[in-house]
């Protein structure tokens, strides 16, 4: 998919109203599963869906993201439920951890590309798993303020982490998102998603005298190749509802809520069960990583070519390029919304140092519209052209010939005026005018009938009389240029 499209921004103009309402319903049911994990839905939500009655559901989906059944078992010994019955609404409960990990992708596309410190009380057993792991393991609730409630003294081994999120991590501002609705708007909340590498120094303090602080440092979300999961296939997915395996997670789960020992054969199936759903869950979050390293990689582009360019070792032509090629990279991003992904074009832009410069017609004789600044076509058809063999030509002379690209068929030939800059054995290099633009141009003069032409850093010429022909469709799209 050809992301720098003007079709992309006009699809998004010309969407008929009843699209328009459907993105804004849909934007509801995501927050409506965010509220859901969040345990802010009431009876009119429970209406909507009979899982959404169920409390406490931010529990079993995060002790799913455990290996074995150490959390499981740690909340029963603190007297919570496990609620088994979310299992049998198994299809919503997918599709709620898929709309709250959209979430996660979106906070990068849209949100404040800025560091922030937030705070976590934490288990000293979960400090030390994700010690181990070196990465978060569930979605973990922080906050932007750093309170110690009561309550919490009554957890196990109790620890304070001062966490340090980069910009362009993928979390959940609660109360930025959820404006209303939402019960616990004063506890400030802050997700982080599973997959985050982290780096957790030694102990530094003690909060109030007494609770340990430590302090975690967010690397970024952790590359996939070092995770062990799998590709989740549609027979997977399948397998997370099948009827079966959801009623011996069942028994494992009521089995644990009254501290007896699970069936060995219904364990084994339970531990099968949550790898595939911890598999699902990185598939989800595939999406929020990919952006999150697109844009850090714009920033850091834009912030590279910047220095280059004031110290004279790159000019604007070839900074355009680079951050051109690094912005094209966001067709990596699948799975979002048009009108998302459109936004998200832009970030990138903006990130990138780029803006869009809108132009509405090519020339006649062009007659092909990828033949504009930014394009570099390869042509392999080639008339006129004038023996290359032997010394000439020399520095300053000027070549004329026609091409055509491998596509025969369009455009027709073009004519080309190459002014010879520099010959390296079969490859010249110069300056090249086309009808309407100048550029670069090297010309690969080898073997009879396996020319090859190649045009970059091509600029309109608006001398050139063809800016006096107009076409019968005029086309409106667009260019990139580095903003001033």
């Amino acid at each position: 998919m050809d992301i720098y499209s003007y079709e992309l921004d006009e699809k998004e103009q010309m969407a008929l109203p009843e699209n328009r309402e459907e993105l804004k319903r849909s934007m509801a049911r995501m927050k409506d599963s965010l509220r859901f994990y969040q345990n802010s839905c009431g009876e009119a939500d429970a209406l909507k869906d009979p899982m959404y009655g169920i409390p406490d559901a931010y529990g079993l989906i995060n002790a799913l993201l455990f290996d074995g059944t150490s959390s499981e078992k740690t909340r029963v010994r603190e007297g919570k439920a496990l609620h088994p019955e979310l299992l049998d609404h198994m299809p919503s409960l997918l599709g709620a951890v898929r709309n709250i990990f959209y979430f996660f992708t979106a906070s990068v596309m849209h949100g404040e590309s800025s560091s922030r410190t937030l705070y976590r009380t934490e288990r000293a057993a979960g400090l030390e798993m994700m010690m181990k792991k070196g990465r978060t393991i569930s979605l973990t609730s922080a906050s932007t303020k750093c309170e110690f409630p009561d309550y919490l003294l009554e957890k196990e081994g109790i620890c304070l982490l001062r966490i340090q999120v980069p910009a362009f991590t993928p979390c959940i501002d609660v109360n930025a998102l959820l404006t209303e609705g939402n019960e616990h708007a004063e506890e400030e909340e802050v997700i982080l998603p599973p997959f985050l590498e982290l780096e957790i120094r030694p102990r530094e303090e003690l909060f109030q005298g007494k609770i340990p602080v430590y302090s975690v440092e967010v690397k970024g979300p952790v590359e996939i190749e070092k995770l062990s999961f799998g590709d989740i296939t549609r027979s997977d997915r399948e397998r997370l509802c099948d009827r079966a395996a959801l009623d011996r997670c069942i028994r494992v789960l009521r089995d644990m809520e009254r501290s007896a020992e699970p069936d060995p054969e219904d364990l084994r199936a339970y531990l099968a069960w949550k790898k595939l759903f911890k598999d699902a869950v990185l598939t989800w979050f595939e999406e929020a990583r990919k952006a999150s390293e697109i844009c850090r990689e714009a920033g850091k582009l834009r912030t590279g070519t910047d220095r280059q360019m004031r110290r004279g070792f790159m000019t604007p032509e070839e900074a355009l390029r680079l951050r051109i090629e690094n912005a094209r990279r966001i067709s990596l991003i699948s799975g979002v919304y048009v009108h998302d992904l459109a936004s998200f074009t832009d970030r990138v832009l903006e990130l990138s140092g780029l803006e869009k410069d809108y132009y509405d017609c090519y020339p006649a004789d062009l007659g092909h519209p990828e033949y504009g600044p930014g394009a570099c076509p390869v042509f392999h058809y080639f008339k006129d052209l004038p023996d290359l063999s032997g010394e000439g030509p020399g520095e300053g002379e000027k070549i004329s010939f026609a091409v055509k690209t491998v596509n025969g068929s369009a455009p027709a030939w073009m004519q080309v005026e190459l002014t010879v800059r520099e010959k390296e054995g079969e490859m010249i290099r110069g300056e090249a005018r086309i009808p309407g633009y100048t550029g670069r141009g090297e010309l690969y003069a080898g073997e009879p009938g396996k020319e090859l032409f190649i045009i970059s850093n091509l600029w309109e010429d608006r001398e050139d009389p063809v800016w006096n022909t107009k076409r019968k469709e005029p086309e409106k799209r667009f260019r990139l240029r580095l903003k001033k």
